[in-house]
């Protein structure tokens, strides 16, 4: 089974360079880089590849800031054949993935390489448009924490040490970090609620140019607290990457084209079960402290 090329697959960016650093070493000869399967889906699977998580996904979802999408009909008939703990491997720059009906090759090179950096400062129209989009829904009653008085004092406190005046001059919070601690690794799943808040909530505060103190706090907690994959994740954002539908939703707000923002959000809605909807949360939180 070999992937096809660029017409068809996409790959994020920096995961590509990922890829292009395992070939040839000084010596002239390939680096071979093995790992397993981790979990597998329908129509998607996750590779562990020297530490690192690299997700394989179809062209029907978004793009993973964790790896790349194949089509659908390619993705599903290879993840049938897939089975946790497979084989896979890295070498001369192509990935091979050992499963029990053939070997699975993708040539990363092959793919159309995507911007999954973090979306920059954004003018205050744009802001103003995106947190009126994300106010409209109701949020709180679609994400996955628990609904009730501890969640909402749990918000009030982030957005409050996360955006309210830096009282330790750059050092420490640690009132800051108990309420990053708090959403960390809460809830149930491959990525808890609280993670996908966390993630949103940084989002919105790069869109604001101040997330220099939340980066911080969130760089000081211990992702061995929640799920592997919410930890890749969680990870990548601290890395300075998130998925590509963020750096969409704010280009849409930054052009004042509420219809394109809308479906951007409508595209961040239907992402796992309720992770869209927790991440928008954040978002709109982060905004709305901000503004």
């Amino acid at each position: 089974m070999t992937a096809p090329d660029a017409r068809y697959g996409q790959i994020a960016a920096h995961i590509a360079r990922a890829f292009r650093n395992a070939s040839p070493d000084r010596a002239g000869a390939r680096v071979d880089v093995a790992g397993r399967v981790r979990q597998v889906f329908r129509t998607s699977f996750n590779i562990e590849l020297a530490g690192a998580l690299v997700h394989v996904g179809s062209d029907e979802a978004p793009l993973s800031c964790l790896g790349m999408r194949l089509p659908a009909d390619d993705v599903r008939a290879a993840a049938a054949g897939v089975r946790p703990g497979d084989v896979a491997t890295v070498r001369n720059g192509r990935l091979r993935v050992y499963a029990r009906t053939g070997v699975l090759t993708v040539d990363p090179a092959a793919l159309g390489e995507v911007d999954c950096t973090l979306p920059g400062p954004m003018a205050a129209p744009g802001v103003r448009l995106l947190s009126s989009l994300l106010d409209a829904l109701d949020l709180q009653g679609r994400c996955g924490l628990p609904q009730g008085r501890e969640a909402a004092c749990a918000l009030e406190a982030l957005c409050r040490r996360a955006c309210g005046p830096d009282t330790v001059r750059g050092g420490a919070d640690r009132c800051l970090d108990d309420a990053v601690a708090w959403f960390l690794g809460r809830g149930a799943g491959l990525t808890p609620a609280g993670d996908d808040v966390l993630i949103g909530f940084g989002i919105g505060l790069h869109l604001r140019g101040a997330a220099s103190r939340f980066d911080r706090a969130l760089a000081r907690c211990d992702l061995a607290r929640t799920a592997p994959v919410s930890a890749a994740y969680l990870a990548a954002y601290r890395d300075g990457f998130a998925n590509p539908v963020a750096r969409e939703l704010a280009r849409a707000a930054e052009r004042d084209s509420a219809e394109d923002a809308a479906a951007a959000i409508e595209a961040v809605l239907g992402i796992g079960h309720t992770s869209g909807a927790d991440t928008l949360l954040g978002l709109a939180c982060a905004l709305d402290a901000s503004l």
